[in-house]
């Protein structure tokens, strides 16, 4: 018999905490702030952010996020 609840896998927990990271560090927002959202909300306020970021750092560059997207 297999493990009776799911988790995430190491290299989604990567994947969250990196976003984390990168929220309290670009975003100005507190660890517990970010840990608390929810997925979607903190996933547009991060899109939302390096779009900011990008736009005042001259606008017309495309941007590579530090998840792989690029903006």
């Amino acid at each position: 018999m297999g493990p009776s609840f799911f988790g995430l896998g190491s290299d989604s927990k990567e994947y969250i905490l990196e976003e984390i990271f990168q929220a309290v560090r670009y975003g100005k927002v507190t660890l517990t702030e970010v840990w608390n959202m929810p997925v979607e909300i903190r996933r547009w306020w991060l899109d939302k952010t390096v779009k900011a970021l990008n736009a005042e750092k001259g606008g017309g560059e495309e941007h590579t996020d530090p998840f792989g997207g690029k903006h």
